[in-house]
C-alpha cells in the first residue's frame, strides 16, 4: 500500500462521515472537494464518492415520496431521515454491522417504508 492509497481511503472515509452525519455545507463545496480529490488521485478515484452523494440525494427523495403517500393516514409518522445506500459504494466494517432491535413504535414505520420502497422500486430486499 502506498501513500496515495492511504490518502484516498482516508478521504473516502471522511466523505462518508460528512454525508451520513449531515455536515455537508453545500453541493457546490462537495463538488469542489471531489474535483480536488480527482486532481490528486485521478478521476476514477472519486467514482465511489460521487455515487455516495447520489445515494444521499435519492434517499431524501425517497423520504419525501414516502411521506407524501402516508401523510394523511392515521399511522403517519414524520420520518426525518432514511438512508438507502448502494452496497458497492459504501464500505462497511464488520464492527458497524449488528442486529438492532427496533422499538415497536418504529417497527411499524420501518415495515411500512420497506413495503413502499419495494413496491416503488421493484426491489426484493432492503
Amino acid at each position: 500500500m502506498n501513500d496515495r492509497d492511504i490518502f484516498h481511503r482516508e478521504c473516502e472515509h471522511h466523505y462518508k462521515g460528512r454525508l451520513l452525519n449531515k455536515t455537508v455545507k453545500s453541493t457546490e463545496s462537495e463538488e469542489q472537494f471531489l474535483k480536488l480529490i480527482a486532481a490528486e488521485s485521478g478521476g476514477s478515484a472519486t467514482t465511489k464518492m460521487k455515487n455516495m452523494s447520489k445515494d444521499i440525494a435519492l434517499s431524501k427523495d425517497f423520504v419525501n415520496g414516502y411521506y407524501e403517500k402516508v401523510k394523511d393516514t392515521p399511522d403517519a409518522i414524520k420520518i426525518e431521515s432514511v438512508q438507502c445506500l448502494t452496497a458497492s459504494s459504501w464500505s462497511v466494517e464488520a464492527a458497524e454491522i449488528f442486529p438492532l432491535e427496533k422499538p415497536l413504535s418504529l417497527k411499524k414505520c420501518y415495515e411500512s417504508f420497506t413495503e413502499w420502497y419495494k413496491t416503488k422500486h421493484h426491489r426484493k430486499e432492503l
